[in-house]
């Protein structure tokens, strides 16, 4: 049975801001980045991450919009697991991140200054006949803007 996973996006730095989004459970991370950049109106080509986390939004595994090259053996990494470091997005499905592991995921936008929107598991649902997903069924508020200019 097909199933869809509904999210909301919150941010920390926007108190009115809510985004809620069904995504297939098969979705590519990569392609569900792309389609929060979409939705958000961010440049996609800024580098970004999205971590499962734990029930208190600590970061836990980081996965990559681009490929970094770690985990292919090519690259000495410093970390006593490699299965620590940093997974490209395209080798996963959300299905591989939530449920039963994760009901939060932090999507970093901004490495740079570590901005952050946090993304929680509201409910697994039936795929409905005739429509089309990944689908934006509820928005609130602006998103922060992608990048800030910080008086030094």
């Amino acid at each position: 049975m097909k199933m869809i996973y509904q999210y909301r996006v919150l941010s920390d730095e926007v108190e009115d801001f809510a985004l809620d989004i069904e995504a297939p459970y098969d979705m590519k991370l990569s392609d569900f980045n792309d389609y929060l950049m979409q939705q958000l109106d961010y440049d996609p080509s800024m580098l970004c991450s999205i971590f499962c986390s734990d029930s208190q939004w600590e970061k836990l595994q980081e996965y990559t919009s681009f490929d970094m090259g770690i985990s292919d053996g090519d690259f000495e990494f410093a970390l006593s697991d490699e299965s620590d470091a940093p997974q490209s997005m395209s080798n996963v499905t959300l299905d591989d991140v939530t449920p039963e592991k994760f009901d939060r995921l932090v999507f970093v936008f901004d490495p740079i200054s570590e901005r952050q929107l946090y993304i929680e598991l509201l409910q697994p649902l039936k795929v409905e006949d005739g429509v089309v997903y990944p689908r934006v069924i509820a928005k609130n508020g602006t998103p922060p803007p992608q990048i800030t200019d910080f008086e030094l």
